[in-house]
């Protein structure tokens, strides 16, 4: 069937395939070697839409506006500026009738204007 040169450059071609099959049985066909020189990252940002759920307090204050009246304060000042002047004497009678003014129209004030709201309603 096949001369004798022929079967020997078959046989040798067969053996040489069989050889170099068997030498690159574990090595990828792909793979390459090389140093690495340099390195950049590729850095990609996503942004992901956040719910965040949360209870915010408001304070919240007004003042209602009602009449003020200072009827109580010049009653007030007027009974602690006589109260004040029966005590002490010389300066002291005069240091006296002033404290005795000042505190009698702020407690006056605060007396004839008790009714008003302040803060929430």
């Amino acid at each position: 069937m096949f001369s004798k040169k022929s079967s020997q450059t078959l046989l040798v071609g067969l053996v040489f395939a069989g050889v170099s099959m068997a030498a690159s049985a574990g090595h990828d066909a792909n793979e390459d070697r090389g140093r690495v020189i340099s390195v950049t990252p590729q850095v990609e940002r996503v942004n992901v839409p956040v719910q965040e759920c949360r209870t915010e307090y408001v304070r919240e204050s007004y003042y209602e506006n009602n009449q003020r009246s200072s009827g109580g304060g010049i009653i007030g000042a007027i009974a602690g500026g006589v109260i004040g002047s029966r005590f002490g004497g010389g300066n002291g009678r005069l240091i006296a009738t002033a404290f005795g003014t000042g505190l009698g129209a702020v407690i006056g004030d605060r007396h004839s204007n008790t009714t008003i709201n302040y803060g929430k309603g």
